[in-house]
């Protein structure tokens, strides 16, 4: 029973990967005095940042090989640190793709208007993703991480 709770972390890190479909983004980015829509999915989002979504399904391969497999604690410890840096730039998406100076014309000035902005853009899908993968390094840490350091 403790073992399939220890993979629990897997199922948070997939959940992403199945909310890709729908709407992450939605705003009116104003580029060259021009106001155009931007309307995301996690498949748009996916394909405009390859790198992120080569290193997501990498490190989903290598969570998944070396859950089955036998741990090694230097691995462990590796596995937690790029699950934290993707979590990392997966928090900034919103900033990266929106950016200050899209949701307004005096850009980082107006701070107000655009945290608002940026908090209205941003849709649950997006969030429930950003939570899952929080939830899922929580439980990579604590069933991998911890667990290696009572058992030794």
């Amino acid at each position: 029973m403790k073992k399939k709770l220890s993979r629990l972390y897997l199922l948070f890190w997939l959940v992403p990967f199945v909310v890709s479909p729908l709407q992450w983004f939605s705003s009116t980015v104003q580029e060259v005095d021009i106001f155009r829509p931007v309307n995301g999915t996690g498949i748009l989002v996916a394909k405009n940042f390859g790198t992120l979504t080569i290193l997501y399904f990498l490190l989903l391969i290598t969570m998944v090989v070396f859950e089955f497999s036998r741990k090694h604690p230097l691995v462990c410890v590796a596995i937690i640190s790029l699950q934290i840096m993707f979590t990392t730039i997966f928090f900034m998406l919103p900033r990266i793709i929106i950016g200050p100076t899209g949701l307004s014309q005096s850009g980082m000035s107006d701070v107000d208007f655009y945290l608002r902005a940026l908090l209205l853009s941003i849709e649950p899908s997006y969030m429930v993703a950003l939570i899952s993968l929080i939830i899922s390094v929580g439980f990579y840490f604590t069933f991998n991480i911890c667990r290696e350091n009572k058992s030794t």
